[in-house]
């Protein structure tokens, strides 16, 4: 969010929540509960996005790489968010909410 928008006005338009794995898994279920709830109770649709490929790499970066506005979002499961980055070289990306970039 911008230094202009408070944080009542958010969302303002559709969320997209990314989940980095095939469609049909329980991951996507609970997402979609979660996501329904979000959206009746803050008036905008929040939208499910399956994107997999590289054992959750792909969804992830394309999530890590977004505008930090809180408009995409990341829906993992704790294997994406805890192993990836230590098996993938090239993942480049570290959980943490101060820092969206690895220092490699």
């Amino acid at each position: 969010m911008t230094a202009q928008q408070s944080p009542a006005s958010y969302p303002s338009k559709p969320v997209k929540i990314v989940i980095p794995l095939g469609p049909g898994n329980s991951l996507e279920i609970a997402t979609r509960l979660v996501a329904e709830k979000l959206s009746a109770a803050l008036g905008q649709p929040f939208v499910i996005e399956a994107q997999p490929g590289a054992a959750g790499q792909i969804g992830t970066e394309r999530v890590a790489r977004s505008p930090a506005d809180g408009y995409t979002l990341l829906s993992a499961n704790d294997g994406i968010i805890t192993m990836l980055p230590n098996l993938q070289s090239t993942f480049g990306l570290i959980p943490s909410a101060t820092s969206r970039r690895s220092p490699r």
